[in-house]
């Protein structure tokens, strides 16, 4: 069992499907009053997990939920072998900038994807991490 900053109970629910080429799934945050308030979609495949989307009810931002969805499928990816994990990052709307920052506070990098900006986190621990330069943030912005 999970708590909030401000006390609220809550757990975690992973649903996962394999197929030969990977697996997707998703990592739902719920309330004991089995109220939704937070989700991570992903898919990956031998060597490297994909955030496809995270999500917080603004109710329970900043209280740990986001925190404990992505450590969650990091640890998974980690158990599974996996080398990084990486996500594309559309920066559209100015709100966008809080979702930049956490991905940044929990070690993700931004590179230059082909057409894309992509966030990453090397997670195994034979590599160096990835690097990049503050300003690389600033660009964003």
């Amino acid at each position: 069992m999970l708590v909030t900053k401000n006390g609220v109970p809550f757990y975690l629910v992973h649903k996962m499907e394999k197929d030969e080429f990977g697996e997707d799934g998703e990592i739902c945050a719920f309330t004991l009053a089995n109220e939704n308030i937070g989700f991570l979609t992903y898919e990956s495949d031998e060597k490297s997990g994909w955030i496809k989307d995270i999500g917080v009810d603004e109710k329970y931002y900043d209280q740990g939920v986001g925190h404990a969805l992505i450590s969650a499928y990091e640890e998974s990816c980690k158990q599974s072998g996996k080398i990084v994990v990486a996500g594309l990052f559309y920066p559209m709307n100015r709100g966008d900038e809080i979702v930049f920052n956490f991905y940044k506070r929990h070690g993700y990098v931004l590179s230059r994807g082909s057409y894309l900006p992509i966030i990453q986190k090397r997670i195994d621990k034979k590599d160096k991490p990835f690097s990049v330069k503050e300003q690389d943030f600033q660009k964003i912005f």
